[in-house]
């Protein structure tokens, strides 16, 4: 296998295949860094969302995409231990041209007013890894303009009121998709209190 492929099947891997029983502090270290970015001193906890048939077709329909996995992961952040949970993240992996991208989102676990004056639940969306070519990168301005959303595609319409990224279009589609997947999950996923944890 050549050398340049392992980094992108590891960060896909990763995505269709979280771990049950693993701490943070044994991931691979441009997560855990990522991660700790945001939360540098309270606990992490890491867990697993397995997801109902009727549920991966819900996804797979609002998407418009079949390769729904049912095991999904995502992290609660507290001050400590049985605190109250300050809030939650989510990596997304996915191919852009020919290389990947992984995103890293925080979420709020209560609604809150975005700088547009809408409720969100994004806090932030950061680019961790990308293979692509720098001229292709989602900008961090761009970005934002997906902060002020609670759930995606209210009007029927996935890429309505997305501004265009000029020359990538490419990255434009696939962050689209990937914040829709993501808002989906965090919301199938978070309210249901399944999973199985692991604290670090």
């Amino acid at each position: 296998m050549k050398s340049y492929l392992f980094p992108i099947l590891f960060f896909l891997i990763f995505s269709l295949i979280p771990p049950l029983q693993a701490e943070i502090s044994s991931m691979h270290p441009i997560l855990q860094r990522a991660l700790r970015k945001h939360w540098p001193k309270g606990q992490i906890e890491a867990v697993s969302c397995f997801l109902k048939k009727e549920e991966i077709k819900e996804l797979g329909n609002s998407l418009g995409s079949r390769r729904i996995g049912r095991l999904h992961t995502y992290y609660i952040m507290r001050k400590e231990k049985d605190s109250p949970v300050q809030g939650y993240a989510f990596f997304d992996t996915h191919l852009i041209r020919s290389q990947t991208e992984t995103l890293l989102y925080t979420l709020s676990p209560k609604p809150f007013l975005s700088g547009r004056g809408k409720q969100s639940y994004i806090r932030s969306i950061e680019p961790i890894v990308f293979y692509e070519p720098e001229e292709y990168r989602p900008p961090a301005n761009w970005l934002e303009q997906f902060y002020n959303r609670m759930k995606f595609g209210d009007d029927g319409v996935l890429e309505k009121n997305v501004d265009f990224l000029t020359g990538a279009t490419l990255t434009r589609q696939a962050v689209i998709r990937s914040v829709a997947r993501t808002l989906s999950l965090y919301r199938l996923c978070i309210p249901s209190g399944r999973g199985s944890k692991s604290k670090s």
